[in-house]
């Protein structure tokens, strides 16, 4: 599935940067709507959460679109790419997480501790994450943030068990 790229230099200035337009597949009848961009750190992928509930992938090499992430159970709510790597981490309505390999093109869902030992927010599905985040002295873990709460996971699958209390402050 091929996205179509448009340069056009910006008027008036002779030293102005060619803006690039990504649209959606040919014969889509409109781009899809944004929520939430990130770029890896390397610069080579761009990730973009859609209105539609999916997660597209560019290439900003090439500028042009490379995959949709495999679709989940729930809406994605929030994206990120792990430090120093082309690892995706979504986020979903449900409270699961997935990792997307951009590279590999697998997906895999990333272990999340027991509902107890998760914030209440989250646990009871009242709150959905909104932002991912990763902590440069902890770089194997993601925090997850909600309107409420912050909740460190860590990406190798292993959950250090937490009282509920350290884990809602953390």
């Amino acid at each position: 599935q091929a996205v179509a790229v448009d340069a056009a230099a910006a008027d008036g200035a002779d030293d102005a940067a060619a803006v690039h337009t990504l649209r959606g597949p040919p014969g889509a009848a409109a781009p899809p709507a944004l929520l939430q961009i990130v770029a890896c750190e390397d610069g080579q992928w761009l990730a973009a959460r859609e209105a539609g509930g999916r997660v597209a992938i560019y290439s900003l090499d090439a500028l042009a679109f490379a995959a949709h992430v495999p679709p989940t159970a729930a809406p994605p709510t929030a994206i990120a790419f792990a430090p120093h790597s082309s690892l995706l981490l979504v986020a979903c309505a449900d409270g699961a997480l997935m990792k997307y390999d951009v590279e590999g093109a697998t997906a895999e869902p990333c272990a999340l501790p027991p509902a107890d030992l998760r914030p209440p927010q989250l646990a009871s599905r009242a709150e959905v994450v909104t932002q991912l985040a990763f902590n440069p002295a902890r770089p194997a873990e993601v925090v997850l943030c909600g309107q409420s709460f912050l909740f460190r996971v860590p990406l190798d699958g292993v959950v250090a068990a937490e009282a509920p209390a350290a884990a809602e402050a953390a």
